[in-house]
């Protein structure tokens, strides 16, 4: 779902003038690029994802969403973060 979609609903029917404002200029511009949508919002958090174990600002990162679409709903782990808690698990032995 692009930016501007993603936007409109969350904010959708907001109160706030200045998550309305974007809103209309999110669906009046349709961004294409990540410095547009960042001029636009004002900052990265709608182009980058923030590792829930770290607090990185990552472009590329997985992200668990359970249920609606918010970012308190959502665990997202960066790479390196994937990796040590593989290594961590891969150290643990198993006594049977």
């Amino acid at each position: 779902m692009s930016t501007p979609k993603r936007w409109t609903k969350q904010y959708e029917g907001t109160d706030n003038f200045k998550h309305a404002k974007i809103t209309e200029t999110l669906n009046k511009t349709k961004p294409n690029t990540e410095k547009e949508v960042i001029d636009i919002i004002g900052n990265v958090s709608w182009t980058r994802l923030s590792c829930s174990a770290c607090g990185s600002d990552e472009e590329i990162a997985i992200e668990f969403i359970k249920g609606i679409i918010h970012e308190q709903d959502a665990i997202v782990i960066c790479e390196d973060c994937l990796k040590n808690a593989l290594s961590m698990i891969n150290s643990v032995k198993v006594i049977k």
